[in-house]
């Protein structure tokens, strides 16, 4: 048999070609098609993932101000693909995360305008302060994924920036409110890899503290380089009522960096916050800017005492700075400090002891000593006559050193004697609208045997905490204990000062001269007490209840004779009152000796005043009224129907009672209860008197008329009408 021409196997021959070549068309589109586009989902999927690893960068960098130690952030800047069998991915996608700007002085922010008080006043006295500072930013180099943004960082704002736009992912943190936070970058970080990346913001200059800035005239203005248009930070700080102008001078730092200027309302009071970080390497720790006191200024120290001094050395940021030499000297003969160069701590602090244990004081009340404190001028140059004590690196701390035995001042009265704390400090409330005894009356005598006029008050709580002395009265005339912060009631001249939304404390009040309310000096005469009045203390915005808290009071005074004198007493309140001259309501009423008036209407009516001479308002609920002398007087009945038949015309609110008729003697609940502010009177009326169905007029009648308060205590007052 012949099998040359025999064609029974081509067909399976070609069913295998033709199915080699199915696989290979199918391979073929699966590596063209398929693997590009589950590689440019895993591409996508991970751009997604580092704009979350880096807003973990920006939030670290953003919480610096708040005290944050800062940690490490792993960024993940390459795409990893899954691993396949048969099909081939492209080579591994890789990431760069790097500075822009941080070490260059171009990028810089800059804050003008900005001034307070005191000696951090020396720094922040509305000239220009600028920062280094710049962004962080990621750029792809995906393998599919070619619209891919760069995301970057800057100025507390985290963006996407594509081609023809960029988005935010965060929103802005510089201005929220009466709050400037700013945050500079510093520093060299720049990497490329398909792996991951620790990011590690390193905090340079940080603490809690803020400083309250403000300008009544000018704009506070920041200035900080970016990449952003004006109307996208228009968005970001919509609803930022401070944001008074707004520019962005498109390319004015290098082409594509802009500078944003923000104008913020004048005679506005903002917190100032501010930090420095540092990325990678080659940042630089900020420098000593400026010192200023802590504690111990402003104090009084008797000859042969000492006083504990400390300062502050802060940088540009306001935060402490650690390791910095502060040189100290004085100034009075005998007196010395120790030591007199001291490096500062973690907290940017050094503490001196002054000692004036060998200091002799002769024929003056008091001398004052001047300390001149600085981290730049060295220790020979601290007690020349050239030292600037308004120079931000210098300070100069005052004490009051005081003739503690009076040598030299002379007898016979002339300026023996003393200013003497009674003891007997109670805490109160004010007029303020709640209960809380915020408020201190201190009682002194002058046992000089001359007038004696306050010129200062100094006010210090121990409690660091209590921070506030504000009275919180909407009224506050005419003046009165509780209505104003001081009051000071005195035999010969009293003495007041109120001021707009309190004091800080601690403070020295000039008696005749702060606020916009004042009286004078206030005298005290030979052997006669005096009261201050301090109202009210506040922990923030929390009232404090004085009873047992220190307050340390310091009394400058002047004499008869021409001598001055201070005094520092140490002063704890016992107890606690709704207001002055009483604990109940009932002790701080009393009758208007004279004040009846009979017949004031009509026959038969009776009117008479009360005064609450506390400090703190009260409140009538019930009555009784009674005409002791003549038991025919039975009843009040207005008739008329116009006027009821008790009324209270009180201060706050007035109280009623009407129901046709009383019946003398019970005790009657109010319609309208009577409210009688602090240190006012009220006029009570009766109509009226009846004998039977008649009008009968009470003159040279004795009353007796009960009213019972609102806590529970009750007075009674009896009179001839």
């Amino acid at each position: 048999m012949s099998f040359r021409d025999d064609e029974r196997g081509q067909a399976i021959q070609v069913g295998a070609v033709l199915l080699f070549a199915t696989l290979i068309i199918a391979f073929s589109t699966y590596q063209a098609f398929v693997v590009p586009n589950q590689n440019r989902e895993v591409e996508f999927n991970h751009n997604q993932d580092v704009q979350g690893d880096l807003q973990e960068v920006r939030n670290t960098v953003v919480s610096v101000p708040g005290g944050n130690t800062g940690r490490s952030i792993r960024v993940d800047l390459g795409a990893r693909y899954p691993s396949r069998l048969v099909a081939l991915n492209p080579g591994p996608a890789t990431g760069t995360l790097r500075t822009i700007g941080t070490s260059d002085e171009r990028y810089k922010l800059t804050i003008t305008n900005a001034t307070t008080t005191g000696e951090t006043g020396d720094y922040w006295n509305g000239s220009s302060h600028v920062y280094n500072t710049g962004g962080l930013a990621y750029a792809p180099n995906y393998n599919l994924y070619d619209q891919a943004p760069r995301t970057i960082y800057e100025n507390s704002v985290l963006y996407n920036e594509g081609r023809d736009r960029s988005i935010t992912v965060t929103d802005q943190q510089l201005i929220r409110g009466n709050r400037i936070t700013l945050v500079t970058l510093n520093g060299s970080l720049g990497t490329t890899r398909s792996g991951t990346v620790s990011v590690d913001p390193e905090p340079l200059s940080t603490s809690t503290r803020t400083v309250t800035v403000s300008n009544d005239s000018h704009n506070v203005t920041v200035r900080v380089p970016t990449r952003l248009s004006a109307a996208q930070w228009r968005n970001l700080t919509a609803g930022e009522t401070n944001v008074r102008g707004l520019t962005v001078d498109s390319g004015a730092v290098d082409g594509d960096w802009g500078l944003l200027k923000l104008d913020l309302e004048p005679d506005t009071t903002y917190d100032l916050r501010m930090a420095k970080v540092g990325m990678g390497t080659g940042y630089d720790d900020p420098t000593a800017e400026y010192i200023l006191p802590v504690a111990g200024n402003e104090s009084t120290v008797p000859e042969g005492g000492t006083q504990r001094i400390t300062v502050e050395v802060r940088d540009g940021y306001n935060n402490p700075v650690e390791g910095v030499d502060v040189n100290a000297s004085v100034s009075l003969t005998d007196a010395s400090v120790s030591p007199t160069q001291r490096e500062t701590n973690a907290e940017g602090q050094v503490v001196f002891a002054y000692n004036a244990t060998d200091v002799e004081i002769d024929g003056v009340a008091q001398e004052t000593e001047r300390l001149n404190i600085s981290f730049d001028t060295p220790p020979g140059g601290l007690d020349t006559t050239t030292f600037d004590r308004q120079a931000p690196e210098n300070v100069t701390v005052e004490l009051t050193v005081r003739n503690a035995d009076d040598s030299g001042l002379g007898g016979g009265g002339g300026g023996s004697g003393d200013l003497v704390y009674d003891g007997n400090a109670v805490a109160y409330d004010g007029q303020d609208g709640n209960s809380v005894p915020g408020g201190v009356n201190a009682t002194f005598i002058n046992e000089f045997g001359q007038d004696l006029t306050i010129t200062d008050i100094r006010v210090a709580p121990q409690n660091a905490n209590i921070d506030t002395l504000d009275d919180t009265v909407g009224t506050n005339t005419p003046a009165a204990p509780g209505r104003n912060e001081l009051y000071v009631d005195s035999d010969v001249q009293n003495g007041y000062v109120d001021v707009d939304d309190g004091f800080g404390l601690p403070t020295t009040i000039d008696v005749d001269s702060d606020g916009f309310l004042n009286n004078g000096n206030p005298v005290v005469s030979a052997g006669s007490p005096m009261t201050v009045y301090l109202y009210e203390f506040y922990d923030g915005g929390t009232n404090v209840d004085m009873g047992g808290q220190t307050v340390d009071i310091t009394v400058s005074y002047r004499l008869e004779n021409g001598l001055f004198g201070e005094k520092t007493y140490s002063v704890t309140p016992t107890g606690s009152g709704s207001g002055g001259g009483g604990t109940t309501a009932a002790e701080r009423v009393d009758f208007v000796t004279g004040s009846q008036d009979p017949d004031f209407t009509l026959t038969g009516s009776l009117a008479f005043d009360i005064e609450n001479t506390g400090m703190s308002d009260v409140t009538v609920e019930q009555m009784s009224v009674d005409v002791t002398s003549a038991e025919n007087i039975q009843t009040l009945e207005e008739g008329i129907g116009v006027n009821p038949e008790m009324e209270i015309v009180g201060t706050t609110d007035s109280g009623s009672y009407s129901t046709g008729s009383y019946s003398l003697g019970n005790t009657v609940t109010l319609d309208n209860f009577a409210t009688i502010d602090g240190n006012s009177q009220a006029t009570f009326g009766l109509r009226y008197f009846r004998r039977g169905s008649n009008r009968q007029s009470v003159a040279s009648e004795d009353i007796s008329v009960t009213v019972t308060y609102s806590d529970g205590s009750t007075d009674t007052f009896t009179f001839t009408a």
